[in-house]
Formats: structure tokens, C-alpha cells, sequence
């Protein structure tokens, strides 16, 4: 099963990033977690955010195993983890309710960014995180563009392996594009379970 959660916009500029975060991908079973750093879009209100509050925010799945692979979704998840079968903009979209345009982070283009996830309950699998350089912030995120642009972790990899069952943080640092510039960035936290 796929979990996504969206972040707060996010803007790429020569010298700075904001962050918007999509968080994404639990695959095959009902692991939960959520993006606290940089913040999601459904856990922004976490940390003070004047956001709309999403009490499921460690459960975006794509409306859970049954609905993501129905008949309709067939395996589809919406970008940002809501029920792919949704009208969007959908609740974690942006322009959805959770989709405020609230600013995540600011980064410098091409830094390391350390991205803090917390699983609430673990189901092993990995992790990989995917940018989208949106070109205005009305425009809604496509999985194609944010597979443009895997990022990559400390250690040149792009995949984070959860090494147990423990419902625990993980902190990685992952690396934006070199030279990527952009004022709307989404990123996408992408958990496929084992």
C-alpha cells in the first residue's frame, strides 16, 4: 500500500529553497508515519502552523489496501497520499483543504536537507524522496514530474532501508539538485513497505 503526505509549498531559488513537501508511498501493507522535517502539509499544525489540522496525518495511504486497489485506483495513489479516485484538487493537493500555500522551509539550492520522519508503526521497506518544480502554486503535482527528480541521501543512494519494526524517528539528509531553481518545489516523502 502507498502512503503520501504533502508538504507546504516550496521555492528554489540560486541561493535558497522553500520547501513544499508531499509525503508518499505506503506500499502492500498499513505502515503509518508522517514528515515532521520539513513539514508535511497535514502535519504543519504539529509545529504551530496556523494550518487546517489533520488528526490522520500519519495515515495518508491512499485510502487504505482495499480502496487503492479496487477496480477503480488499480494500485493508484493520489501524489500527496489521498484516494487516487478523488476529484482534485484532493484534500493533501494544493488547493485542497490540508494545501494551504504555507511555506515549509527555505533552502539553499543544492544543500543536503535533513528530513526527519516519524513511523508510528513500522512495516520495514524504504523510503525515497522525489522533488517537483511546480511552476506557479495553483499548479497541481504530478507523479511524473516528481519522478524527474529522485533525490539522493548522504550516502549517494536513493532508497533509506527501515532496519526494524520499531516505531521510532528516522533522520537522513537527502540532496537537492544542484542549480535547480524554483519558487513552487514539492517534495515527496515515498514509503513502500515490506
Amino acid at each position: 500500500m502507498k502512503e503520501r503526505n504533502c508538504y507546504s509549498r516550496v521555492r528554489i531559488l540560486p541561493v535558497w529553497v522553500v520547501l513544499a513537501i508531499l509525503v508518499g508511498g505506503l506500499h502492500n501493507v498499513a505502515g503509518h508515519g508522517r514528515m515532521l522535517d520539513p513539514p508535511s502539509r497535514s502535519s504543519m499544525w504539529r509545529l504551530g502552523f496556523q494550518t487546517p489540522k489533520n488528526y490522520d496525518d500519519n495515515g495518508l495511504n491512499c485510502g487504505g489496501r482495499s480502496v487503492q486497489h479496487n477496480s477503480i485506483n488499480k494500485g493508484r495513489c493520489g501524489e500527496c497520499g489521498d484516494e487516487w479516485s478523488l476529484p482534485r484538487p484532493r484534500a493533501n493537493d494544493e488547493g485542497g483543504l490540508y494545501g494551504t500555500g504555507t511555506i515549509g522551509q527555505t533552502y539553499k539550492t543544492g544543500s543536503y536537507v535533513r528530513v526527519s520522519v516519524e513511523l508510528t508503526s513500522s512495516h520495514l521497506g524504504y523510503f525515497e524522496f522525489r522533488l517537483c518544480p511546480k511552476r506557479s502554486a495553483e499548479e497541481l503535482v504530478t507523479q511524473e514530474c516528481l519522478d524527474n527528480y529522485l533525490l539522493r541521501l548522504s550516502d549517494g543512494s536513493t532508497r533509506y532501508r527501515v532496519p526494524d519494526y520499531t516505531a521510532t524517528w528516522y533522520d537522513m539528509l537527502v540532496k537537492l539538485p544542484d542549480g535547480l531553481t524554483c519558487d513552487h518545489c514539492v517534495i515527496q516523502w515515498y514509503y513502500t513497505t515490506g
